[in-house]
């Protein structure tokens, strides 16, 4: 049987694709959500039925989420939050829930990227591209609307591919410094074991005069 036995579709969103994959490892939500963005908000309205049954104007809030898509401006619909979607978008719900700010971009924020401009970075923001990631992945199909986007996904794959392997001989050097550390310390504790066994030793080694014997002269000298 194939690893991926079923799909959930979404419910309740007015959307037919399919937007998971369970396999025998659970969801993998990751590789579905690359490019889309969830910003969380809430959103105050008339609540009619209460309206009615009290006779006066009642409201209510309910959560909702646009999801925007990585280089198209024009799609970035908006739903009420279902337990699906707070499932899908588990990190960026929690963060929302706990400071009520969608401020937090995942990835390196391309005001962060010193190879682009302050000017071209408001471009891409405008495609709803926030980060050097989204721009790696940035589809074919929305490339045209950057100048040179095939240049600059290359180039953002480029450098992201660098970061990683820096960070990766960074995490070999630390791990180094760590064993060497510990293999200082796990020497210095033999040599001072090694000083008390020694010691130990000279103490037992030495003779020792038997009851009722008199004292040697040397020892009376002493």
């Amino acid at each position: 049987m194939s690893d991926v036995f079923s799909a959930f579709e979404t419910q309740n969103l007015g959307l037919n694709d399919v937007f998971a994959t369970v396999g025998n490892n659970g969801v993998d939500y990751a590789a579905m959500n690359k490019g889309i963005t969830a910003v969380f908000f809430m959103q105050t309205s008339v609540d009619q039925r209460a309206t009615d049954a009290a006779g006066t104007l009642r409201t209510r809030d309910d959560e909702m989420v646009m999801l925007r898509t990585t280089g198209d401006h024009n799609s970035a619909p908006v739903h009420p939050v279902t337990d699906a979607l707070r499932e899908r978008f588990h990190e960026a719900y929690k963060r929302w829930k706990e400071t009520k700010k969608n401020d937090h971009i995942d990835g390196t924020p391309l005001s962060h990227w010193p190879m682009i401009s302050a000017g071209f970075c408001m471009e891409l923001k405008a495609l709803n591209i926030l980060s050097v990631e989204h721009l790696a992945e940035c589809p074919d199909s929305t490339l045209h609307r950057i100048l040179d986007g095939n240049q600059w996904r290359e180039r953002a794959k480029a450098w992201l591919g660098a970061s990683k392997d820096a960070g990766i001989a960074a995490s070999i050097a630390a791990q180094n410094d760590r064993l060497k550390e510990s293999n200082e310390d796990l020497q210095r504790q033999i040599r001072e074991l090694g000083a008390r066994l020694d010691a130990q030793s000279s103490s037992a080694d030495a003779p020792k005069r038997g009851p009722g014997r008199p004292a040697h002269p040397k020892e009376q000298a002493a």
